[in-house]
């Protein structure tokens, strides 16, 4: 494939004109897997209380360290799924609950279109099965 094609087109059945933009489907999926992270999962689950946390707050809740736990923000901080706020010198997280409501929301529509394929998937696994 041409690496400056960003995008295909092709009707649907109802003979709808759709278009596949590939820039959409990376920055999707960057958000897919910065959720489906297990280490990322205990970090939101945390922020789900819905109180602002520091990295120093979630490392000791977590007990990993704070470097690697920075790691970990930055990625949930990229994809949109937390959002900051400073107070002093301490920087505090929590979810990005328009975002995550969105993506809950738009996840559960692509589940329920494609029942075959959610029915093969196993939790914790990391892979989709093969498409004949």
């Amino acid at each position: 494939m041409d690496s400056a094609m960003q995008y295909f087109r092709f009707k649907n059945r109802d003979r709808e004109i759709c278009v596949i933009n590939f820039n959409n489907i990376r920055k999707a999926s960057f958000i897919l897997r910065a959720i489906t992270h297990s280490g990322r999962q205990e970090i939101l689950t945390l922020l789900a209380s819905g109180r602002c946390k520091t990295v120093s707050d979630l490392a000791a809740e977590l007990s990993i360290e704070q470097s690697v736990l920075s790691q970990q923000m930055a990625v949930l901080k990229r994809a949109e799924l937390v959002l900051t706020s400073r107070s002093g010198k301490y920087i505090f997280y929590s979810l990005n609950t328009k975002h995550l409501s969105a993506i809950c929301r738009h996840v559960e529509k692509i589940n329920t279109s494609l029942p075959e394929i959610q029915a093969e998937i196993k939790p914790g696994r990391d892979t989709v099965p093969e498409v004949e």
